[in-house]
């Protein structure tokens, strides 16, 4: 069987890649506004002859602010099958087996990560390539701050904790010198939750668990329930469970820092 992950250069696709045993990595450059530093990273961290930059899609155009791209990773799924095969030689070949690995993990609110997108997207590219393709997300049933309290029990050394820090994090372009990330958007306050949660602290320009949108108020709360109401029924308990690990971890860096 063929192996492929789909890499978005951030902390959770690294110890997923390590976890399951460094596979081949596909990188692709949407033309979102963070790819030149996830790529410049990503030689950083990985063997050369591990990575492949796939640049043949450009949604920049519908990229929001907050960093979100809609239907991102069904476009990511088909190109982590095409990359596989090689029509100008393999029009005789026996259909080898796909399996793609995506990044998904409990509590995230993504229907593009859903194990119901999965299964659909498998079904759909098995049908159109006419072989076996499997989109599977390993760690689907680990919340963030579970997958990283799995990842320092397997890799402990200080380099493994250094290599785990030094990958990127915000969706910011530009990050001033000295800093993680910006601190504000989703992906930074989602990545120092985690850490956070698990005894490891890092600088942002922004104090995470300073942020207005992160606050317990009646404001908030009637926003998150609101937010969770549009959601599937299955999501609202881990997405609770998950918001939970973030209100540990605002509690803990609010007592700690005043």
């Amino acid at each position: 069987m063929r192996e492929v992950m789909l890499y978005t250069g951030g902390m959770d696709s690294y110890m997923s890649w390590r976890l399951l045993g460094e596979p081949p990595i596909l990188y692709i450059d949407a033309g979102h506004e963070y790819a030149k530093r996830e790529i410049k990273q990503l030689y950083k961290l990985h063997p050369k002859e591990l990575i492949t930059i796939d640049k043949r899609i450009d949604l920049a155009d519908v990229e929001t602010a907050s960093g979100w791209v809609p239907l991102r990773n069904a476009f990511f799924f088909m190109i982590g099958a095409l990359s596989q095969v090689n029509y100008s030689v393999d029009q005789t070949e026996e259909n080898e087996p796909i399996k793609i690995y995506l990044n998904a993990l409990k509590g995230e609110g993504s229907t593009d990560k859903s194990r119901w997108f999965r299964w659909l997207m498998s079904k759909v590219m098995s049908l159109c390539l006419e072989r076996k393709v499997v989109c599977v997300a390993p760690y689907h049933h680990l919340y963030k701050a579970q997958l990283i309290q799995k990842y320092l029990k397997e890799f402990s050394t200080p380099e493994d904790l250094e290599a785990l820090k030094s990958t990127t994090a915000c969706y910011r372009e530009k990050i001033k010198k000295g800093f993680k990330g910006c601190g504000v958007c989703w992906s930074c306050y989602r990545r120092w939750a985690a850490l956070y949660y698990n005894g490891i602290e890092e600088r942002y320009e922004v104090n995470p668990w300073e942020l207005e949108i992160v606050k317990v108020n009646k404001a908030n709360v009637r926003k998150w329930i609101k937010g969770l109401s549009r959601k599937p029924i299955t999501y609202w308990l881990p997405m609770i469970k998950n918001n939970y690990y973030a209100y540990a971890a605002n509690k803990k860096a609010r007592k700690k820092n005043g």
